[in-house]
């Protein structure tokens, strides 16, 4: 999964890689990948991810806000670590 700065073709970061976990974690509890890109054309893919959050209605309650904020569209508002983020899961 790339993140919303990897799509307007910025460096990743930690935060980058805090994103992708974000939808990994959703794609596990929420049963379905957090957007389908594939058969879109770049332009409308990169649109999608840097605009368009998952569908956190498909999740359990106590994982929506975990998984907002480690999907934020601003790097700055995720988790500040990956350890952060696995505190709050568990």
């Amino acid at each position: 999964y790339a993140s919303p700065e990897q799509a307007r073709g910025e460096q990743a970061t930690p935060q980058s890689d805090i994103y992708a976990l974000g939808l990994v974690l959703y794609e596990l509890v929420g049963g379905v990948p957090a957007n389908r890109l594939q058969h879109l054309p770049l332009p409308e893919a990169v649109r999608v991810i840097c605009t368009e959050g998952p569908d956190l209605s498909r999740c359990p309650a106590e994982f929506r806000p975990v998984i907002e904020m480690a999907t934020a569209k601003a790097a700055n508002a995720r988790y500040p670590t990956a350890e952060a983020l696995a505190e709050e899961v568990r």
